[in-house]
């Protein structure tokens, strides 16, 4: 492995535990597990070292640090470079006015103050999502391992959203299931790599079959149950 890359792996970790210093997933763990796991999932699925670029890694490990980190699209383009930086850029959902340098860039919608304007928190969430995903499909034309990347994202949020309030959860689920398994089926063939392609079927196989098991399980039962062993847990403590 090229020592530069590996070191270049070894500070977007560090960077990235900096970024999420303080803060918790649901499941109680410290916050940057998720990214990491992340990073080992596509370890595992892209059959890395042998096939891709540890930039992909990299852009694992970073992929939460502008949305729920405290960095923003500059600094990231002065660390890692303006590739990097437009690919976890594309996978952010915030507020912030580097929000609207991928939705210029490549013509999406992004008019913030009519979002404004919605008084249901529901229906708000829904169209800041279908805002936030046709950013991210425009973005990923451009940047086919962003896929991937979210892709790995999502089955690491599949395997312990049911821990989550069960509004979360259900949303998490219903998101990835009604928006973004349609983008994934519309795009797939359009990675141009091959390896890329492969380790992309690998990973959608995976979310669609947690998906259905969730769904065979019964949503409300598994995590009906899942609070259940949480709380049967904590007394045993």
């Amino acid at each position: 492995m090229n020592t530069t890359k590996e070191k270049m792996l070894d500070d977007a970790i560090l960077f990235a535990s900096m970024c999420h210093s303080g803060q918790n997933r649901a499941t109680g763990e410290a916050y940057i597990f998720h990214p990491l796991e992340v990073v080992s999932i596509l370890r595992e699925f892209t059959g890395f070292p042998c096939f891709l670029d540890e930039s992909i890694l990299v852009k694992g490990v970073l992929h939460d640090t502008i949305e729920s980190g405290n960095t923003n699209f500059l600094q990231l383009k002065s660390m890692y470079g303006l590739e990097i930086a437009e690919v976890i850029l594309g996978m952010s959902k915030n507020d912030k006015k580097d929000f609207f340098h991928l939705s210029k860039k490549y013509g999406v919608w992004s008019d913030e103050k009519i979002l404004k304007n919605f008084k249901n928190d529901c229906e708000l969430i829904k169209i800041r999502t279908l805002h936030y995903a046709s950013k991210y499909e425009a973005a990923a034309q451009i940047h086919p391992e962003m896929f991937i990347v979210k892709l790995a994202d999502q089955l690491s949020n599949i395997r312990t959203c049911a821990v989550f309030p069960k509004k979360k959860y259900l949303r998490i689920l219903q998101t990835i299931s009604q928006i973004f398994i349609p983008i994934y089926k519309r795009n797939i063939q359009k990675i141009p790599n091959e390896s890329l392609n492969i380790a992309f079927e690998k990973i959608f196989k995976d979310v669609c079959m947690m998906l259905a098991f969730h769904k065979r399980i019964g949503y409300e039962k598994m995590h009906d149950n899942c609070m259940k062993k949480i709380r049967m847990s904590t007394r045993e403590k």
